[in-house]
């Protein structure tokens, strides 16, 4: 049975009012909590209960590997405890110890990523940062490096204007002047920017960036410009379902978001993601320091 706070939480993240990966991944992780502690049945039906509920998340949203990983994670982590423990209430206390534990090993890694972000800036300049959508992973690396900061550039990201969540986010750090903008003045500003930087919503096993639609476009425009593209990301957004051949899913929402117009012979459209090749990014920035996209690659084929 999928509870209704499980449910609640899949419509935030379905409806995008949960949105970047980190807090989906936190929403993965308060769900895997909920359903720990709200099973009331024998031992032996835990792992099924959390199965359906964690399952029931990863459905919301496609183009989401690092909240299928945690799934897989959480769940290998109870089947294995589960055969140790023998007292439910001693199984369901060490299962919520493992969640507070990865919970703060997720904001180690976000530290992490800013602080290996910080090489990336180099010399006594201050840097112009273009940026789209909206990364907490993003966000937290400019404000922890914003001495070496002089602007930031941000799209609106239409149809549902998340830029103006990092906007939000940005423009009330002190020395940090940001810029915004509709998506198609982007050449504007792209040109000015030193660096472009995005979050990542996956990235495969080829290389690829999978984020918001407009992205591969933008990363064409910083090629053309000579500026650098760098994904700021935590490891846990590789593919790794991609090792054993399923490709992910590019998220089409509802057309709706577009424009409600209905006419004969009209057709709306609503990707949610684009794909950017290896060759346009200069570097992941992960936990792991500054890896061109292939080196990236072969180190996280090792680690799975």
């Amino acid at each position: 049975m999928v509870l209704a706070e499980i449910r609640n939480i899949g419509k935030k993240i379905r409806d995008v009012k949960i949105q970047g990966a980190s807090r989906i991944t936190n929403a993965l992780i308060n769900g895997f909590e909920i359903s720990v502690k709200k099973y009331r049945g024998k031992k032996q039906g835990l792992y099924r209960f959390v199965e359906e509920n964690l399952l029931f998340l990863t459905k919301q949203r496609e183009t989401e590997p690092d909240m299928r990983y945690h799934a897989f994670y959480f769940l290998n982590y109870l089947k294995t405890l589960s055969r140790k423990e023998k007292s439910l209430e001693k199984l369901k206390r060490k299962a919520l110890l493992r969640a507070a534990k990865i919970r703060k090993e997720e904001k180690k890694i976000m530290e992490k990523i800013a602080k290996n972000f910080g090489k990336v800036l180099r010399g006594k300049k201050k840097y112009s940062i273009f940026t789209h959508c909206h990364s907490n992973t993003v966000e937290n690396a400019i404000i922890k490096n914003k001495a070496r900061i002089k602007e930031v550039f941000v799209p609106e990201a239409r149809p549902l204007y998340q830029g103006r969540r990092t906007v939000r986010a940005l423009s009330g750090i002190r020395g940090i002047m940001v810029w915004h903008f509709v998506d198609s003045a982007s050449w504007l500003f792209m040109k000015k920017a030193d660096l472009f930087i995005t979050g990542v919503d996956a990235i495969t096993t080829r290389g690829e960036g999978i984020n918001k639609i407009g992205t591969y476009n933008l990363s064409l425009l910083a090629k053309k410009f000579g500026v650098g593209y760098y994904i700021l990301t935590g490891s846990h957004k590789f593919d790794f379902e991609g090792l054993s051949g399923k490709e992910v899913e590019i998220e089409k929402r509802s057309p709706r978001e577009v424009w409600g117009f209905r006419a004969k012979n009209l057709k709306i459209v609503n990707p949610a993601f684009d794909k950017t090749p290896s060759n346009l990014i200069s570097g992941v920035i992960s936990e792991y320091g500054v890896l061109r996209p292939l080196d990236f690659v072969k180190k996280m084929k090792k680690k799975y």
